[in-house]
């Protein structure tokens, strides 16, 4: 949900200061740059000499699922949410070949170490991301 600052919006100040702040790295050459898949399908189907040409694009899985399921297009997905309790009945699913993969990071100054609540939770979230793989992979078979 976005929000519009407005003088009256206790929240105003440190928003104009975080914008200035964000216009300075991307002066500086700092990008933050969010994980886009439909990039990597682009890239494919151009080597393949199509051009994706999307007509709607919806951030939010279940609604795109649910417009699937209106007739309303297709759309990609991680396998996971396959398994989802609000996934559709009827819908039918291909894999990519070779599979689409997300890469996650977490950055540093040079020199700098994790602190050990990030280490930890690092932990935690690659411990659940395998077994997420491991049961999708059972559930493969």
């Amino acid at each position: 949900m976005r929000e519009r600052a407005s003088r009256a919006h206790p929240r105003a100040r440190h928003d104009r200061a975080a914008r200035r702040h964000a216009a300075d790295l991307l002066r500086r050459g700092v990008r933050r740059r969010r994980p886009d898949p439909s990039r990597q399908l682009a890239e494919r189907a151009q080597a393949l000499g199509i051009r994706l040409r999307p007509k709607v694009e919806v951030e939010l899985k279940d609604i795109a699922l649910r417009l699937v399921a209106a007739g309303i297009g297709d759309t990609y997905l991680p396998r996971a949410y396959t398994f989802a309790p609000y996934y559709p009945e009827g819908l039918s699913t291909a894999s990519f070949s070779p599979p689409l993969h997300d890469t996650f990071a977490i950055i540093t100054r040079a020199g700098a170490r994790l602190s050990a609540g990030v280490r930890e939770l690092l932990e935690d979230v690659e411990a659940h991301m395998r077994a997420v793989a491991d049961e999708l992979d059972r559930s493969a078979r």
